[in-house]
């Protein structure tokens, strides 16, 4: 039970940090015209299978 919880929880926070990821690339924007976005979640891409 608690590995179920704390994997809802990493996913959470993957969630978390990938909007601030994405928040803070695009308020660059305006300094880097081709920026390469990952997702973090695109790393985890397996976390977040179902």
């Amino acid at each position: 039970m608690q590995v179920i919880k704390e994997k809802d929880n990493l996913k959470q926070d993957i969630n978390l940090y990938d909007a601030v990821t994405d928040k803070m690339i695009q308020s660059d924007a305006f300094l880097n015209k081709k920026p390469k976005v990952i997702s973090i979640r695109k790393m985890f891409e397996n976390l977040f299978a179902r």
